[in-house]
């Protein structure tokens, strides 16, 4: 049986007529393209979940513009992923899926959606970017905040609130430039080829804990120091940081 947090997530509602339930989301695969010739992004991103204990319409969030949807590999109409407000207070509804599914089910959500500023809460002074300057040279950040909603994982990929641990695979490719990027993340990197990576987030993290960004290696510098860690052994660290 998948180990499950729903001791910590929160109750059922009824929200527009829909029996909200909450999910937890064992394995979320995204894979983040950007392509310098349009300047633009697209995600992909599979969320696989396990239902809690009571049928109902499970609850999950992204804060961009999906264009389109599958459900268990079956066509899903992106209408039927609408947010909702759920009396959170402002900008903090959440995404339901039209669809009652089984108690203790698994499934696969897939969603296609284009990159862009988050629909979400514009507060604090770490803002989510992607912008693109001469080159072309993208700048691409997460920019977590607590200060508003919708500015955790969800902004970006499909996540769960922040009650759920899961595992996180992202691939990230950079086309049609040929200015060489860095990634700063914290999270385990392989890098297949020139701007391409896959980042891999450990089954314990939640939606706040990733950090990620990519930047043009030319706007960086990097200082580099080891430490062992007195409980565990580990040797760590280092720290990137831009002009």
């Amino acid at each position: 049986m998948a180990k499950t947090n729903f001791d910590l997530a929160p109750p059922v509602k009824f929200v527009d007529g829909l029996l909200a339930v909450s999910i937890d989301i064992q394995r979320i695969t995204a894979s983040l393209i950007f392509n310098g010739a349009t300047q633009s992004g697209t995600g992909d991103a599979t969320v696989e979940f396990v239902m809690g204990p009571q049928n109902g319409n499970p609850i999950f969030d992204l804060r961009q513009t999906i264009t389109a949807a599958w459900l268990d590999d079956a066509p899903l109409p992106v209408a039927k992923l609408a947010h909702h407000n759920f009396g959170g207070g402002a900008g903090a509804d959440m995404r339901i899926i039209e669809a009652v599914l089984a108690a203790g089910s698994t499934h696969k959500l897939r969603v296609a959606y284009m990159l862009g500023i988050p629909q979400a809460s514009t507060a604090g002074s770490y803002q989510p970017t992607i912008t693109w300057n001469s080159g072309p040279r993208l700048t691409f950040n997460f920019g977590f905040t607590d200060l508003g909603a919708g500015r955790y994982l969800e902004a970006r990929i499909p996540a769960n609130l922040i009650f759920d641990q899961f595992e996180l695979v992202i691939e990230l490719r950079i086309l049609n430039t040929l200015v060489a990027h860095s990634l700063i993340t914290n999270g385990e990197v392989i890098s297949p080829g020139n701007n391409h990576w896959q980042v891999n987030f450990p089954e314990r993290f939640t939606s706040l804990s990733p950090l990620l960004e990519l930047r043009a290696s030319d706007t960086l510098v990097s200082a580099t120091d080891t430490t062992i860690l007195p409980v565990s052994g580990l040797l760590i660290s280092s720290q990137t940081k831009p002009h």
